[in-house]
C-alpha cells in the first residue's frame, strides 16, 4: 500500500487510478505499454555533454567553506534541475 500512496502523491489520483483500471481492464502488457508511453512524453534525456559537466564538477570540491556537493547545489552549478533521467 505504501507503492500506491506514494504514486498517488507522485503522479496525481487521476493517473494512478487510469493506470489500476488500464492493468485491470486488459493486463500487464498493455499496462506497461501505458507507463512506456507516459515515459516517451516526459522530458528527454540528458546529453551527454550535460553528464560530463555534471560528473566534473562532482570531482572538484565545491566553491567557498563548502565541504561536500550536495544534489541541489551541484544541480544548480550545472545549471540542471534535480530529478532522476536518463543518460542519452
Amino acid at each position: 500500500m505504501c507503492v500506491l500512496r506514494y504514486l498517488h502523491r507522485s503522479i496525481g489520483g487521476v493517473a494512478l487510478s487510469r493506470w489500476q483500471r488500464l492493468k485491470a481492464e486488459f493486463g500487464t502488457a498493455e499496462f506497461i505499454d501505458e507507463l512506456t508511453e507516459i515515459e516517451r512524453k516526459l522530458k528527454p534525456p540528458l546529453p551527454t555533454g550535460t553528464v560530463q559537466r555534471v560528473v566534473d564538477l562532482a570531482l572538484e570540491p565545491p566553491a567557498g567553506e563548502t565541504t561536500h556537493w550536495t544534489g541541489r547545489m551541484l544541480a544548480k552549478a550545472a545549471g540542471v534541475q534535480l530529478i532522476a533521467r536518463k543518460v542519452a
